[in-house]
């Protein structure tokens, strides 16, 4: 879990600046999903971090293709979040999922023309520009920061 916690921070860091801290969302495929699926700790914890850390990165959270068996479990996290949070929150279908996402941008598994898949991109690293260190902070997932200090001698 912890892993995956961890890995959550690092692509939101890298959305933040990547994205020079605009607005993103977070797209759930739950096509073919189930019970076993749910994550209710994890859950929590992408909560917890959008909360505390996070509060005005957040655009929406696309859940595409919910099934009824995880009604369950959204009426459990649904009574975590603030009010705020859960206009946030979108449930689509093949056929609504245009009214946030455009053709070209949808994957075709979602009725789109996009066939782009998952491929790890290792982030580029600029050298610092004044012959100083570059010091990066991350949340770390016990909710304190975490500084990594970076330097020439590296």
């Amino acid at each position: 879990m912890d892993e995956m916690k961890r890995f959550f921070i690092y692509y939101l860091e890298r959305l933040e600046r990547e994205e020079k801290g605009q607005e993103i969302t977070i797209m759930f495929d739950c096509r073919s999903a189930g019970l076993k699926n749910m994550d209710m700790e994890f859950i929590q914890f992408i909560i917890g971090v959008f909360k505390d850390y996070y509060p005005e990165m957040l655009n929406y959270i696309l859940v595409f293709e919910m099934p009824w068996v995880l009604n369950a479990a959204w009426k459990i996290i649904k009574a975590w979040l603030p009010a705020a949070a859960v206009k946030k929150i979108k449930f689509l279908t093949k056929s609504n999922v245009g009214e946030y996402i455009d053709d070209q941008n949808r994957l075709e598994a979602w009725g789109g023309s996009d066939s782009w898949e998952y491929e790890f991109e290792p982030e580029r690293v600029l050298p610092p520009t004044s012959g100083q260190g570059v010091e990066t902070i991350l949340p770390s997932i016990n909710g304190n920061a975490q500084s990594d200090a970076l330097d020439e001698s590296r």
